[in-house]
Protein backbone atom coordinates (compact mmCIF):
# COMPACT_ATOMS: atom_id res chain seq x y z
CA UNK A 1 0.00 0.00 0.00
CA UNK A 2 2.85 2.63 1.26
CA UNK A 3 4.27 1.67 -3.01
CA UNK A 4 1.14 2.77 -4.18
CA UNK A 5 1.01 6.17 -2.13
CA UNK A 6 4.59 6.92 -3.59
CA UNK A 7 3.45 6.24 -7.08
CA UNK A 8 0.72 8.19 -6.52
CA UNK A 9 2.65 11.42 -5.60
CA UNK A 10 5.22 11.07 -7.77
CA UNK A 11 2.56 11.86 -10.56
CA UNK A 12 2.30 15.79 -9.94
CA UNK A 13 6.04 16.08 -10.01
CA UNK A 14 5.73 14.81 -13.90
CA UNK A 15 2.55 17.43 -14.37
CA UNK A 16 4.57 20.45 -13.37
CA UNK A 17 7.45 22.42 -14.91
CA UNK A 18 10.88 21.05 -14.30
CA UNK A 19 13.89 23.88 -14.52
CA UNK A 20 16.55 20.91 -15.19
CA UNK A 21 17.93 21.18 -10.74
CA UNK A 22 14.79 18.36 -9.11
CA UNK A 23 15.52 15.37 -9.43
CA UNK A 24 13.21 12.28 -10.22
CA UNK A 25 12.32 10.20 -7.69
CA UNK A 26 12.79 6.80 -7.83
CA UNK A 27 8.96 5.51 -7.65
CA UNK A 28 8.48 8.06 -10.54
CA UNK A 29 10.86 6.53 -12.44
CA UNK A 30 9.74 2.94 -11.52
CA UNK A 31 6.39 4.14 -12.48
CA UNK A 32 7.05 5.65 -15.61
CA UNK A 33 8.93 2.58 -17.15
CA UNK A 34 6.11 0.42 -15.28
CA UNK A 35 3.54 2.25 -17.28
CA UNK A 36 5.40 2.24 -20.77
CA UNK A 37 5.44 -1.32 -20.44
CA UNK A 38 2.15 -2.02 -20.17
CA UNK A 39 1.25 0.07 -22.99
CA UNK A 40 3.46 -1.45 -25.57
CA UNK A 41 1.78 -4.78 -23.90
CA UNK A 42 -1.31 -4.05 -24.18
CA UNK A 43 -1.07 -2.92 -27.56
CA UNK A 44 0.45 -5.78 -28.53
CA UNK A 45 -1.93 -8.14 -27.63
CA UNK A 46 -4.42 -5.61 -28.75
CA UNK A 47 -2.92 -6.02 -32.22
CA UNK A 48 -2.58 -9.74 -32.25
CA UNK A 49 -6.26 -10.08 -31.55
CA UNK A 50 -7.21 -7.71 -33.83
CA UNK A 51 -5.01 -10.03 -36.53
CA UNK A 52 -6.32 -13.29 -35.09
CA UNK A 53 -9.70 -12.49 -35.62
CA UNK A 54 -9.35 -11.05 -39.27
CA UNK A 55 -8.07 -14.20 -40.12
CA UNK A 56 -11.03 -16.24 -38.78
CA UNK A 57 -12.83 -13.53 -40.76
CA UNK A 58 -11.46 -13.86 -44.02
CA UNK A 59 -11.10 -17.78 -43.59
CA UNK A 60 -14.93 -18.07 -43.01
CA UNK A 61 -15.46 -16.10 -46.08
CA UNK A 62 -13.12 -17.95 -48.53
CA UNK A 63 -14.96 -21.34 -47.07
CA UNK A 64 -18.36 -19.72 -47.75
CA UNK A 65 -17.67 -18.41 -51.11
CA UNK A 66 -16.31 -22.18 -52.47
CA UNK A 67 -19.05 -23.79 -53.70
CA UNK A 68 -18.96 -27.61 -53.92
CA UNK A 69 -17.32 -28.66 -57.24
CA UNK A 70 -19.50 -31.88 -58.82
CA UNK A 71 -17.25 -34.36 -59.59
CA UNK A 72 -16.29 -35.30 -62.59
CA UNK A 73 -16.91 -38.36 -64.45
CA UNK A 74 -13.44 -40.42 -64.21
CA UNK A 75 -11.70 -40.62 -67.13
CA UNK A 76 -9.60 -43.51 -68.33
CA UNK A 77 -5.90 -43.12 -68.29
CA UNK A 78 -3.90 -43.96 -71.57
CA UNK A 79 -0.80 -45.48 -71.27
CA UNK A 80 2.21 -43.54 -71.37
CA UNK A 81 3.94 -42.56 -75.04
CA UNK A 82 6.82 -44.99 -75.53
CA UNK A 83 10.31 -42.56 -74.94
CA UNK A 84 11.69 -41.61 -78.00
CA UNK A 85 14.81 -43.01 -78.97
CA UNK A 86 18.59 -41.64 -77.95
CA UNK A 87 19.76 -39.20 -80.16
CA UNK A 88 23.74 -39.43 -81.08
CA UNK A 89 24.31 -36.44 -79.25
CA UNK A 90 22.83 -37.88 -75.74
CA UNK A 91 25.84 -40.38 -75.61
CA UNK A 92 28.51 -37.91 -75.29
CA UNK A 93 30.16 -37.57 -72.56
CA UNK A 94 30.92 -34.08 -70.70
CA UNK A 95 33.73 -33.14 -72.69
CA UNK A 96 32.94 -33.84 -75.73
CA UNK A 97 29.47 -31.65 -75.55
CA UNK A 98 31.91 -29.19 -74.04
CA UNK A 99 33.78 -29.25 -77.24
CA UNK A 100 30.83 -29.45 -79.55
CA UNK A 101 29.44 -26.65 -78.12
CA UNK A 102 32.58 -24.35 -78.47
CA UNK A 103 32.53 -25.60 -82.22
CA UNK A 104 29.48 -24.69 -82.79
CA UNK A 105 29.60 -21.20 -81.47
CA UNK A 106 32.78 -20.36 -83.54
CA UNK A 107 31.02 -22.18 -87.37
CA UNK A 108 27.85 -19.87 -86.05
CA UNK A 109 30.02 -17.04 -85.14
CA UNK A 110 31.97 -17.56 -88.52
CA UNK A 111 28.47 -17.63 -90.51
CA UNK A 112 27.62 -14.32 -89.51
CA UNK A 113 30.90 -13.08 -90.39
CA UNK A 114 30.72 -14.90 -94.12
CA UNK A 115 34.21 -16.69 -92.82
CA UNK A 116 35.18 -20.21 -92.17
CA UNK A 117 36.61 -20.68 -89.21
CA UNK A 118 38.88 -23.87 -88.21
CA UNK A 119 39.33 -25.12 -84.50
CA UNK A 120 42.71 -26.67 -84.33
CA UNK A 121 42.77 -27.24 -80.59
CA UNK A 122 41.08 -26.52 -77.30
CA UNK A 123 42.85 -26.53 -74.17
CA UNK A 124 41.75 -26.12 -70.45
CA UNK A 125 42.50 -23.23 -68.95
CA UNK A 126 45.47 -23.03 -66.24
CA UNK A 127 44.43 -23.66 -62.81
CA UNK A 128 44.15 -20.01 -61.66
CA UNK A 129 46.96 -19.03 -58.55
CA UNK A 130 45.90 -20.40 -54.94
CA UNK A 131 44.23 -18.30 -53.14
CA UNK A 132 42.54 -16.46 -56.05
CA UNK A 133 38.56 -16.31 -56.20
CA UNK A 134 36.76 -17.33 -58.95
CA UNK A 135 35.04 -15.25 -61.38
CA UNK A 136 31.27 -15.64 -60.32
CA UNK A 137 32.78 -15.13 -56.56
CA UNK A 138 34.14 -11.68 -57.69
CA UNK A 139 31.11 -10.56 -59.56
CA UNK A 140 28.84 -11.54 -56.81
CA UNK A 141 31.20 -9.43 -54.08
CA UNK A 142 31.01 -6.68 -56.85
CA UNK A 143 27.30 -6.81 -56.84
CA UNK A 144 26.86 -6.69 -53.32
CA UNK A 145 29.78 -3.86 -52.58
CA UNK A 146 29.15 -1.64 -55.38
CA UNK A 147 27.05 1.69 -53.90
CA UNK A 148 23.85 2.69 -54.94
Amino acid sequence: MKTWMMLANAAPLFMSEMNGNEKIPFTGIIAVTLTGFAVVFLGLIILIAFVSLLGKFFESRSNKSKPDAPSAPKQEQKPAPKPAPKSPAADLNEEQAVVAAICAAISAMGEAEGTTYAVKSIRPKQAPVRGARPAWYMAGLRDNTTPF
